[in-house]
């Protein structure tokens, strides 16, 4: 209920520190976090990106589940993309869908495996949704947080590797 919304809010505000945390890894320099403005630019866009991407993610699985699993590996990366070049809704979508040419598959089953793994937890904490407290909304938030980490790490990487076969 309402504790899943503020999580999905908070986890949204939270990938670009993620993936700035992710970059400097990378880099091996020191982490940072970035300015305010720089999280809500960035946020507003992976927002946008969202606003446009998800409707057609759930249109593909309304029309079942095959041309679904097409358009989420097609539009694999649209969230990192918007994030690490600032780009709006339809260039991510339009890069994405090239890059997700030379890995996508790959990298989507990876996604299903965390998928797979993280699932028991969530429907543990759906059924625990019904017993508002501190506790579950914590609960919530590690499950949240650690899986879209986990996603958000398999999508940096993956992108990595995309750019890197250019």
């Amino acid at each position: 209920g309402y504790f899943t919304i503020l999580n999905l809010i908070a986890t949204a505000l939270f990938f670009p520190i993620s993936m700035t945390a992710l970059r400097c890894f990378e880099d091996k320099s020191n982490f940072a976090v970035p300015t305010t403005s720089l999280i809500l630019k960035k946020f507003w866009k992976v927002f946008q990106v969202g606003c446009v991407s998800m409707p057609i993610y759930l249109l593909g699985l309304l029309f079942f589940v095959v041309p679904g699993i097409i358009v989420w590996k097609k539009y694999i990366y649209v969230f990192v993309i918007s994030e690490q070049e600032m780009l709006g809704p339809l260039d991510s979508m339009r890069k994405s869908s090239l890059m997700s040419q030379r890995n996508g598959w790959r990298l989507l089953l990876m996604t299903w495996i965390l998928f797979f793994i993280t699932s028991p937890f969530i429907i543990v904490l759906l059924l625990a949704d019904n017993y508002p407290g501190i506790l579950t909304f914590i609960l919530e938030l590690a499950v949240l947080w650690i899986t879209t980490l986990s996603g958000t790490a398999i999508c940096f990487y993956g992108y990595k590797e995309a750019l890197a076969n250019d």
